[in-house]
């Protein structure tokens, strides 16, 4: 992303992104809780859990990361596209 495209997705995340996901704040939660349960105990397993639950918990981030930013870069490019009309 250009700078200028960082800096007005962080302001979203900020001030927009809460609003959108409180309508669904209670299973977001539920899930984060569960998911996290599932880590930890793979990573108390020992090994080769430990490892795995690592490798899953990065990877899962990586692909929240790209899945935010794509939904930021398509909202403006719709705003952009309505601006022209």
């Amino acid at each position: 992303m250009t700078p200028l495209q960082q800096t007005l997705y962080d302001f979203c995340l900020q001030q927009r992104v809460d609003q959108y996901l409180a309508e669904n704040q209670k299973e977001y939660e539920e899930n984060m809780v569960m998911a996290q349960r599932a880590l930890d105990q793979l990573a108390q397993a020992g090994d080769p859990w430990s490892d795995l639950a690592q490798r899953v918990e990065y990877g899962l981030a990586v692909t929240e990361a790209i899945e935010k930013e794509a939904a930021f870069l398509a909202g403006l490019s719709l705003g952009q596209e309505l601006a022209r009309i």
